[in-house]
């Protein structure tokens, strides 16, 4: 039994491709449920602020959306650096399993050098299982992290786009009224 690295590249570039678009997908569904997606799809210099708006509110809002633009990169950057190196724990892993497999045709107790050999495989393919695990619980915890600065930033957006609409439709500054 041989290891295609070749398929198994196919194979982990196709699963990769699939993992970004369903965060892709997950935070383009976070900024919908905010309803901020049109305002974050244009331009800054598009975007005018609302005539109550001062300098204060507009100067606010660039900067919530440069902290959006960030975060969403930093859980863009995390799973690509995850499936790097998962990609390589994989690649071990399938190159520990084949050098194991040449030991089956030798049993158990007939030479101590091979059993050795086989049980140091053993080891080594649990600890890289271990290691797998443990990328992929760092990935998600990282990533529920960066999710919930998403979450606090899109809500903190939505506020100040709140109080600029309600400025606006009371009539003015708060020393108008």
């Amino acid at each position: 039994m041989s290891f295609d690295e070749d398929r198994f590249s196919d194979w982990y570039q196709l699963n990769k491709q699939a993992q970004e678009l369903l965060e892709f997908r997950k935070v383009k569904d976070l900024l919908d449920e905010f309803c901020m997606l049109p305002d974050l799809a244009r331009a800054p210099d598009e975007i005018k602020p609302i005539e109550p708006f001062d300098v204060y509110f507009s100067e606010k809002l660039d900067s919530l959306r440069d902290s959006i633009g960030q975060v969403t990169t930093e859980i863009t950057t995390r799973h690509e650096f995850a499936n790097k190196f998962l990609y390589q724990i994989d690649y071990q892993i399938r190159e520990c399993a084949s050098s194991l497999s040449e030991f089956n045709r030798w049993g158990l107790g007939y030479n101590t050098g091979v059993d050795k050999k086989r049980n140091h495989l053993e080891r080594m393919l649990s600890d890289l299982r271990k290691e797998r695990r443990a990328t992929e619980l760092r990935c998600w915890e990282d990533i529920v992290a960066l999710r919930k600065d998403l979450r606090d930033t899109l809500t903190e957006y939505k506020d100040i786009i709140r109080r600029g609409r309600m400025l606006q439709t009371s009539g003015g500054r708060n020393g108008d009224r």
